[in-house]
């Protein structure tokens, strides 16, 4: 089982997180939603 709620929060933090990386690391991952 796994709590939707969480993983959903967990999803927008990492992709929170990977927007203040730098555009190098961005482009190793061309399919992630920025």
């Amino acid at each position: 089982y796994i709590d939707k709620y969480r993983v959903q929060m967990e999803m927008r933090r990492t992709i929170r997180e990977m927007r203040k990386m730098p555009d190098d690391a961005t482009k190793n991952r061309p399919s992630l939603p920025i």
